[in-house]
């Protein structure tokens, strides 16, 4: 018996030893990636403390929360989307003659859409941030839209960001994903420095982080060689003519896919008092495991991907991104029946603390239960989901979460009859098991 398991060790360790490169390459990625999530969170959290200990629950926080995601919420999208259409082209551009021309142009465009992003800010914003908030009072209204005004440059800085940490991305440069706590570092060195309940701090705090994180991308980018030496205004690159068509489509299926937090919302409404609020403590737990999966095997397996295909060798990367589909759907299967078993206690020790009582902990928790089901074919999706990016079929991807949204609408209104908000927690496990299974069945087909 010894013997044996003293083979099956070194069967191991020899297979390990004898991985191909690009398994390492992505291995090396996700390790690195989900560490710099990690502390990127803990900073977050530290931020989100300190608030709390200041401001308390007050007009200044709703009011910097509302205008801080209204700003960021096209530039987070235009990153999203310019992550899965720009990283195939740059990987397959990497040291060839065309790359510096479409960098330069890079650089203009970005500067283009930056300041366009910041122009409908300041024009629209305070206008929608008018309607949100009509029912405060006068001076808790202005208040949220001076700060619309005040944070309108964080939006061209984060756009910005984005087109160097997509450039990063597909040389494999992954510190730029602990880059992306500067703004939370910001906000909490100066609410811990300037002894002001004011919102001085919260908007000095995140355009000095937002400087801050801007100007070390440039530097990672400039050593990486993928700065571009100009900025043209001008396109010609033949590249942008597929780049516009690819990110149009993904475009589309990002806007699908945004769908489904407020219909679930919608649903919860539904459901009596204190649903929304069950349905969101679960839904803040289980996007801890899912954003930092999507994160971190995203990240590290599309930049790789891209470079098989760029060499045209599309059956050992179909083969590779199953492989990792799998172990990340073992893996967060095995997450999965941990939170289960430990699902109460989680919630306990997050959430139970004041008005949460012991009730609300154990509803939480059976919802978070529900939710997690959905971890192992969301990872299992998500790495499928490079594969398609990083051969250009999105038109696969945006089909894919159109229907995966009437899917979910259909689950929602199964499950919610039969199980009430632990219904719209299971109807998202039945979403991605729904697209995964479409992802792989396409993936099967054809030469790709």
């Amino acid at each position: 018996m010894r013997k044996v398991r003293i083979d099956s060790g070194l069967g191991v360790l020899n297979r390990l030893r004898n991985m191909h490169q690009n398994h390492r390459r992505v291995a090396r990625g996700v390790v690195s990636v989900a560490t710099f999530v990690l502390v990127s969170k803990f900073i977050g959290a530290v931020k989100e403390m300190a608030l709390a200990q200041r401001y308390g629950i007050s007009r200044e926080v709703d009011a910097y929360l509302l205008a801080f995601n209204l700003v960021t919420w096209l530039p987070t999208v235009l990153w999203a989307v310019g992550s899965l259409t720009l990283v195939p082209t740059l990987v397959a551009l990497i040291k060839q003659q065309e790359e510096r021309r479409f960098l330069a142009e890079l650089n203009g465009t970005t500067i283009q859409l930056g300041l366009l992003t910041t122009a409908m800010v300041v024009t629209l914003g305070t206008a929608v941030i008018g309607l949100i908030v009509r029912s405060w009072d006068a001076s808790a209204q202005e208040l949220a839209r001076a700060f619309v005004w005040q944070l309108a440059l964080a939006g061209l800085m984060l756009v910005l960001s984005a087109s160097l940490s997509i450039r990063l991305q597909a040389r494999e440069k992954q510190g730029y994903t602990l880059l992306e706590a500067m703004p939370s570092l910001g906000v909490l060195g100066f609410v811990a420095l300037i002894p002001s309940s004011g919102p001085g701090p919260l908007i000095w705090g995140t355009l000095t982080g937002a400087v801050a994180q801007l100007g070390l991308l440039v530097l990672m980018v400039q050593r990486a060689g993928a700065l571009g030496q100009w900025v043209t205004f001008r396109r010609s690159s033949p590249y942008w003519s597929y780049a516009y068509i690819y990110f149009s489509v993904v475009f589309v299926g990002q806007i699908a896919a945004s769908m489904v937090a407020p219909m679930d919302n919608v649903f919860a409404a539904q459901l009596g008092k204190g649903a929304v609020a069950t349905l969101g403590y679960a839904t803040r737990l289980i996007a801890l495991a899912t954003g930092l999966a999507a994160t971190a095997i995203g990240r590290a397996l599309l930049p790789v991907l891209a470079g098989v295909v760029a060499k045209g060798d599309l059956k050992l990367g179909r083969a590779h991104v199953l492989q990792w589909a799998k172990l990340a759907a073992i893996g967060s299967g095995l997450v999965t029946i941990l939170g289960w078993i430990a699902a109460p206690t989680v919630v306990t020790l997050v959430f139970q603390r004041g008005a949460f009582t012991a009730e609300d902990a154990a509803v939480v928790a059976r919802v978070f239960r529900f939710a997690l089901l959905q971890l192992p074919f969301y990872c299992f999706g998500i790495a499928l989901v490079q594969w398609f990016a990083a051969t250009r079929r999105y038109s696969v991807l945006t089909g894919t979460a159109v229907l995966g949204v009437l899917v979910k609408f259909a689950l929602n209104v199964l499950f919610t009859r039969l199980l009430g908000v632990a219904g719209i927690a299971l109807a998202s496990a039945g979403l991605y098991l729904f697209t995964s299974v479409a992802l792989l069945v396409m993936a099967r087909r054809g030469q790709v």
